[in-house]
């Protein structure tokens, strides 16, 4: 039986179609390296459209990034500038319930609600909601948690600290997110939003003070962070279970050695991985 289904979506736009590999990877009960072998023989063996093969392309890549992931959580400290929002925020609020007033992250929100939404709608959401609302990163990852019938403590926490951050390969920066903008380019016919009720993009006035508003402050609070050097430095959650099938994935692509701590060294070395 086949573990890859072809399709012919594109994996770079928002979409409400997975590849649904990710319930066996997160529990432990799919070795990556089948897939991305499976992938290989596609691409080697079959005749496929232009778009078929971005799709098992982009598709891959994400496969080997999950696995990224678990070497970059250990290997690198990450930043967190403090004076996030809590609870009682109404930031805070408006996430919980999907009222932020911005189209494309309240359908975000939904969808994650459903429990396994695009990558891209998670990366967009965790980057809205510490960046532009500045949320507690610990209440993000929480409320990705709540919801997440893929949920992985490694894979989440790895995102949330890389938006926590601003940066995943260097230095962190205080770097921004826009959701307005990444409607555009990541939704562009509205088709995602769509599906989830709404007919546009244009996020409501308040909404829209607000997000800039919120941009301002997560600047002025990396600034501030770097001047004082007040950083907090820690994981969100803690990895010494690393060996249990939930969190890596036993005897098989290893957290520490060869492959990390940087993405392009696991690209390059995708022979190893799959041989």
């Amino acid at each position: 039986m086949a573990l890859v289904e072809i399709k012919n979506s594109d994996r770079n736009l928002l979409t409400h179609t997975t590849s649904g590999l990710s319930v066996q990877l997160s529990s432990g009960q799919l070795d990556p390296r089948e897939p991305i072998s499976e992938i290989n023989h596609y691409l080697a063996r079959r005749k496929l459209s232009d778009r078929q093969t971005a799709y098992l392309e982009a598709l891959k890549r994400q496969l080997i990034f999950r696995e990224f992931a678990r070497s970059a959580l250990e290997a690198q400290t990450y930043k967190f500038p403090r004076g996030s929002k809590t609870k009682s925020s109404r930031e805070y609020k408006s996430m919980i319930k999907g009222d932020t007033g911005i189209p494309l992250i309240d359908a975000c929100i939904q969808d994650l609600k459903n429990g396994l939404p695009h990558n891209r709608a998670r990366l967009l959401l965790a980057r809205w909601a510490i960046r532009n609302a500045n949320i507690d990163p610990v209440l993000v990852a929480d409320f990705f948690k709540q919801y997440l019938t893929d949920y992985s403590p490694v894979i989440n926490t790895f995102n949330i600290v890389s938006a926590a951050s601003g940066a995943v390969f260097g230095e962190a920066s205080y770097r921004t997110s826009n959701p307005v903008t990444a409607a555009k380019r990541l939704d562009p016919d509205n088709g995602y939003i769509k599906m989830f009720g709404f007919n546009s993009q244009t996020p409501d006035p308040d909404a829209l003070t607000a997000l800039k508003l919120g941009t301002e402050l997560w600047k002025q609070r990396w600034q501030e962070a770097r001047a004082n050097d007040s950083f907090i430095r820690k994981n969100l959650w803690p990895t010494q279970d690393k060996d249990r099938g939930a969190y890596f994935i036993l005897n098989r692509l290893p957290a520490r050695g060869p492959f990390g701590p940087y993405y392009k060294k696991y690209l390059a070395r995708e022979g190893e991985m799959v041989g």
